[in-house]
């Protein structure tokens, strides 16, 4: 059981959980089929693909198999909704990622689960 500190809390204190991250994605056919991963990307959850600096020790990974797929559509009547393609995919190396496009901006994000 967490400690009641009896402390107000302020802002701040709240942090989203399991935010998704950029990630390089080559496509094919609207599809994935190579993932940049660095070393980076592999073990610190602070990995900024679309840092190109990031990428000096970077390498892309075959996606051996699309697993699943999905579409997300959600909140359509805000300024912007949520419209997104999700993919599971098993890299060459037995990996397991979830990533997705995000429709609107055209961008990708692998997200953790």
């Amino acid at each position: 059981m967490v400690k009641n500190t009896r402390k107000t809390p302020g802002p701040g204190t709240i942090q989203p959980l399991n935010s998704p991250k950029p990630v390089a994605v080559e496509e094919k056919d609207s599809l994935p089929r190579r993932i940049r991963l660095t070393n980076e990307n592999r073990g610190n959850p602070e990995f900024q693909a679309l840092n190109s600096k990031q990428y000096q020790n970077s390498k892309f990974l075959k996606v051996a198999s699309i697993e699943d797929c999905w579409r997300v559509d959600e909140e359509w009547w805000r300024e912007k909704p949520v419209v997104r393609l999700y993919f599971e995919v098993l890299l060459e190396d037995g990996r397991r990622l979830t990533v997705f496009k995000e429709m609107i901006e055209g961008r990708w994000y692998q997200q953790k689960f």
